[in-house]
């Protein structure tokens, strides 16, 4: 990201989502699969936030569905696409059969993320919008304009759950978060809304909250979204005995924070799986690329560094480098295969979502760029080790070099030494 981009997928005060800045993609990419598309809203089913009421939504109330939701995919290359979206350009990324984009558009904070099966589009929106509304529909798509988007069976939620075990992890250790009570008042199929109690400025507080299940699993859990009323948003893991919730956020009290919570009906403690042990693992950027809007694709690199120094849970703390500014990280892992780190940027939030595939870690990040010329998403493929192309390896004698002196002065030139400079490189 160049000096004069500013990052917009952030969460609780300018974004929606916990889903990245940056979101990671797998090595099987599928390009064209969706490209040269236009795929029509059929259905949608969600909770809307407005002047303190929360409404339910849905299609089934309507004859027809507004076409500035609908989705065009103008072109797809090695991932990633360029596309249009409420009425603006987007660019996201396409892997697995799964596409997502997050950004700033007319007013708008937009995380959307959704699975291609059957011909049919999947999917969830969660939008925050610079009026105050806050909404969250798990949506269906369709390049049929005849067809017919369906809610889906989920697991019932509803009810009251209480906190089993907790914990946040800071720049300045690990603590225990307040609030423990978690009531789902009300649910529609996949989508739902409740009371969540939590810790904001280091006070416990009861926020408003919505999400949808994302109709996939993750290591044996229901996947789902939700954003509370102060525009955070959670990742949750959902089985019949247990609603595990993640998130990472900036709280004025504690300043960059992650909270995993683990919620039963009763409070009885659980055992939650540990889904990677990345502790003491640094991961290095070997190669990047940009999608910007109409369809321009060129290769970058910015020099990410990832360092998981500790753990706690699915909790970690270290660092993150970017284009040479080393600074505090938190992150989580969603599954397996999925993390997400959260830090800052040039005092921006800085929100990255990422994939652990194999040996590689692959992250996008989501932003807006006015050297790139508008809304770009971003892939950046990292390794532990640094790979040194095999056609760099051997010995390299120096022909010219450039010397300061401890006066000021400099030289630059052949240097002529009867034992040269020389430069080992070793192949991994």
């Amino acid at each position: 990201m160049d000096k004069n981009s500013v990052v917009i997928a952030a969460l609780a005060i300018t974004a929606v989502v916990v889903l990245a800045a940056a979101y990671c993609i797998g090595n099987d990419r599928d390009d064209g699969d969706i490209a040269d598309q236009y795929w029509y809203q059929v259905g949608y089913y969600g909770y809307g936030l407005d002047d303190g009421e929360v409404e339910y939504h849905s299609s089934d109330e309507y004859d027809h569905y507004g076409a500035v939701y609908d989705l065009t995919v103008f072109s797809v290359s090695d991932g990633m696409f360029c596309g249009e979206y409420y009425g603006c350009n987007i660019t996201g990324t396409y892997a697995d059969d799964q596409i997502r984009f997050m950004g700033y558009y007319d007013g708008a904070t937009i995380y959307f993320c959704g699975t291609v099966q059957n011909g049919m589009l999947n999917a969830i929106a969660m939008s925050s919008y610079d009026s105050g509304l806050l909404s969250v529909y798990y949506t269906v798509y369709s390049t049929d304009l005849d067809d017919v988007g369906r809610n889906i069976s989920v697991t019932d939620i509803s009810g009251s759950w209480e906190l089993s075990d907790a914990i946040a992890v800071t720049e300045d250790g690990t603590l225990t978060p307040l609030g423990t009570g978690l009531e789902i008042t009300e649910q529609n199929g996949a989508a739902f809304t409740g009371v969540m109690e939590q810790q904001i400025d280091g006070e416990t507080v009861e926020t408003n909250v919505m999400g949808t299940f994302t109709g996939t699993s993750s290591d044996g859990y229901q996947t789902a979204y939700a954003i509370d009323s102060n525009s955070e948003r959670w990742d949750l893991l959902i089985s019949e005995d247990r609603v595990h919730l993640m998130t990472a956020e900036f709280d004025d009290g504690a300043g960059l924070v992650a909270v995993e919570r683990t919620y039963t009906r009763d409070g009885s403690p659980v055992d939650t799986p540990v889904y990677n042990e990345l502790e003491g693992t640094q991961w290095t950027e070997v190669s990047g690329q940009n999608a910007v809007f109409w369809n321009t694709y060129t290769e970058t690199f910015n020099d990410y560094v990832l360092t998981f120094e500790e753990r706690t849970g699915n909790v970690y703390s270290g660092t993150i480098r970017l284009n040479g500014t080393e600074s505090f990280m938190t992150a989580y892992s969603l599954g397996s295969t999925e993390l997400r780190v959260y830090s800052e940027y040039k005092d921006e939030p800085l929100l990255v979502f990422c994939d652990l595939v194999g040996d590689e870690l692959t992250m996008t990040e989501y932003f807006t760029s006015v050297t790139l010329g508008g809304q770009t998403a971003q892939v950046a493929t990292m390794v532990q080790d640094v790979r040194i192309p095999e056609t760099l390896a051997g010995t390299w004698s120096s022909m010219y070099s450039w010397v300061i002196y401890d006066d000021g002065t400099s030289f630059f030139g052949k240097i002529n030494d009867p034992e040269p400079n020389v430069l080992l490189v070793t192949s991994p």
